[in-house]
């Protein structure tokens, strides 16, 4: 459309339709009897407005309302189905808007200066006899279905007598304004960003949908399932510009509750959809799901919007995890993330396109570890290529690693406020294990850096959905280093950790629990993360004969967990203290058990030898022999050297400051009262070494 002649063509008619209702308004005003005056006080009468002035001008204003391009009111009056007494009533409320002398020719029909506002009474007397419609302003009309015309019914008034004002956005739509939308409706709405490049898999369903988008009036609802909201708003964006229609999103506990509220926004939303081509997509809807509040009384999960989704119009779209059953007819498609081949493709066709050559083999991490739709691929290839922390990359292997730094901090941000993170500091060769536990150790890491090509390259993915995850089950006492191995797991695989203890995973109310462990091993699935359940007997434990609805609530979550262990992908870590209290269920679905069983003198003196970080002053001669004697985990070892380092530090002695023996069997006295076993003076003194003890050291 030219936008200059559509701009000329709106303004002739606009101003046709002004003269027009001018010389109507001046034509229909009642005469008032007046009494004889002296001819000195007699006006001049105003000149009687000739009936074909009137179809001239009316004519006219037909003619400019027919022109091409058409001006913005007869475009609207044509998609709105409104009939001639509404464009008349419409047209008399906009001149309100537009025409300063129009309310003192409404008053003047009235008789009255008070009343210069257009009302349906004025309607149905000055326009067309044969086109009146009394009922224009019942609530299923146009006029007031679309909110095209406010009423102010004050004082009792009747429809009739009730003044009329046209909506504010309407009314600058006919004066040619390029408002894309009402911006009640933006508050709550908005546009999805331009489609990426899709694959194979998701293309398909996108033409699906643009087959039914670019129907003449596409009918009906469709539902879309699954967890992965990013890939359905993908599809959303490539059927959307297919079928040339906007995608307007909204989430779905952000519409309105309230019956009046959400009946206008209904109201607003059919209009909108009608003047241009919309698409309504509700995001998070969730079936109806029984609630046991505090009070014990059940409620459901906003069913009233459920009940109200048809009264939206067509088309509209859900987001929906699992389809709602009380929408009958509606159509249901599952959404998948794009595949681990296709997720290569994409990481190689977004790098290709900035410039970035890289081989298959360098991103094949990065597909098989961070399940992520086409657009997160590309936000965080343009993150790593473009990124505000460092000049344009070019080099393949450089921006690899940026982009799995970006996919590490995009994940983390998903997971953060269900989970602590725990920044990976210990690696491998600090845990203290037996043999046999530190080969487990290295086997769970190679085999986890790995999953990738046995899941996709060898096939097992296509088989089974079932127990592809690895999952490990850490026991032992506490301090024994369980926490710390997880640690080096994850820093090994360059992954952040994420702690889950009860605190932040069960709630009082019923299904929340459930929402709690579905959305940290989706988020985790997604971001490439290693999620560790400490203390993991407090959710996992044995499950019991349900003799009241506390018994049966514990049964149903750890069911839950158990199932959703098994359709987990990535790495997940229960550690535990009390293996006789987990549910046998558990056993099996963890690929390995680790025992950390407590230090022996040998471990414990090779504990005591890496204790001390390589920046902290230690004595001369530190005694690790006698050290080792004492019986302390792990845990009570660091404790006790890092006691050690600020007793040292506080006795400012500034660069001379060390940590000498005294210091730490100090610490060590104090850490064994702490766990109730306090040995005697005997065992704490020192003696400082003699000259021949420090040179048989140094030899």
């Amino acid at each position: 459309m030219n936008a200059s002649a559509f701009e000329t063509n709106n303004q002739t008619f606009l101003k046709a339709a002004l003269e027009w209702l001018r010389l109507l308004l001046q034509s229909r005003t009642p005469a008032v009897e007046e009494k004889p005056k002296p001819w000195w006080c007699r006006r001049r009468k105003h000149q009687r407005i000739s009936a074909k002035k009137l179809i001239t001008a009316r004519q006219t204003m037909d003619d400019a309302a027919q022109a091409d391009p058409k001006p913005a009111f007869s475009l609207m009056a044509d998609k709105l189905n409104l009939s001639e007494f509404d464009k008349d009533m419409l047209l008399l409320a906009a001149a309100m808007e537009i025409d300063p002398d129009l309310p003192a020719l409404i008053a003047a029909w009235h008789h009255d200066h008070s009343r210069h506002m257009p009302t349906l009474a004025l309607g149905l007397s000055i326009f067309d006899q044969e086109k009146r419609e009394s009922d224009a302003l019942s609530s299923c009309r146009p006029l007031r279905k679309f909110q095209l015309l406010e009423v102010h019914q004050t004082g009792g008034a009747s429809l009739l007598t009730a003044n009329l004002r046209i909506d504010e956005y309407i009314a600058g739509l006919i004066k040619g304004e390029t408002t894309r939308l009402d911006e009640r409706l933006l508050a709550l709405l908005f546009p999805l960003p331009p489609a990426p490049s899709l694959p194979a898999s998701q293309a398909a369903i996108a033409c699906c949908l643009e087959r039914w988008l670019s129907a003449a009036k596409p009918v009906g609802i469709v539902q879309l399932t699954g967890a992965d909201t990013a890939s359905k708003r993908d599809i959303m964006a490539a059927s959307s510009a297919l079928s040339g229609r906007q995608v307007m999103s909204v989430a779905a506990d952000t519409l309105p509750t309230l019956p009046d509220e959400f009946d206008t926004f209904v109201k607003l939303w059919q209009r909108e959809s009608r003047l241009a081509p919309l698409i309504l997509y509700i995001e998070g809807m969730e079936p109806t799901m029984p609630m046991i509040g505090e009070d014990r009384a059940v409620t459901a999960s906003n069913p009233r919007l459920i009940r109200n989704l048809r009264r939206i119009g067509e088309p509209v779209v859900i987001d929906t995890r699992n389809a709602i059953a009380e929408l009958e007819g509606s159509g249901i498609i599952e959404i998948k993330p794009p595949t681990e081949k296709e997720r290569r493709e994409l990481w190689l066709n977004a790098l290709a396109l900035r410039g970035v050559d890289v081989e298959e083999k360098s991103v094949a991490r990065l597909a098989g570890e961070f399940t992520l739709a086409s657009s997160r691929i590309e936000e965080n290839v343009e993150q790593a290529v473009y990124g505000l922390e460092s000049h344009h990359l070019e080099n393949g292997p450089d921006c690899v690693d940026r982009a799995w730094q970006c996919c590490i901090s995009r994940g983390a941000a998903d997971i953060e406020g269900l989970a602590e993170r725990i920044e990976p500091k210990a690696k491998l060769e600090d845990i203290k294990l037996p043999p046999h536990g530190k080969a487990e150790l290295e086997r769970l890491v190679q085999h986890a850096r790995h999953r990738s090509t046995v899941i996709s390259d060898f096939g097992f993915g296509a088989h089974t959905n079932r127990g592809l995850g690895l999952a490990a089950l850490f026991c032992g006492e506490s301090g024994t280093g369980k926490t710390m191995a997880a640690e080096a797991i994850a820093g090994a695989l360059g992954l952040p950790l994420f702690r889950i203890d009860s605190a932040s995973l069960i709630s009082k109310y019923y299904g929340e629990t459930e929402k709690n462990i579905r959305r940290i091993f989706e988020a985790a699935e997604a971001g490439g993360a290693v999620c560790f359940f400490d203390e993991c007997d407090s959710f996992s434990s044995r499950r019991v004969e349900a003799n009241d609805s506390h018994d049966h609530f514990l049964n149903v979550q750890i069911n839950y967990l158990l199932t959703r262990m098994d359709s987990f992908t990535g790495v997940a870590i229960l550690a535990t203290n009390m293996k006789q209290a987990l549910d046998p269920a558990f056993l099996r679905r963890t690929r390995y058990v680790i025992e950390f069983p407590f230090p022996g003198a040998e471990e414990r003196k090779a504990i005591w030898q890496s204790v001390f970080p390589q920046e902290t002053p230690v004595g001369y001669y530190l005694d690790y022999d006698r050290l080792s004697r004492f019986t302390l985990s792990g845990g009570n070892i660091h404790n006790a050297a890092l006691a050690a380092a600020h007793s040292a530090a506080a006795e400012d002695k500034g660069e001379n400051a060390s940590v000498e023996m005294p210091h730490i069997l100090e610490a060590i006295r104090t850490e064994l009262i702490k766990i109730g076993r306090p040995g005697s003076n005997s065992d704490f003194l020192w003696t400082p070494p003699t000259s021949e003890d420090k040179q048989g050291k140094a030899a």
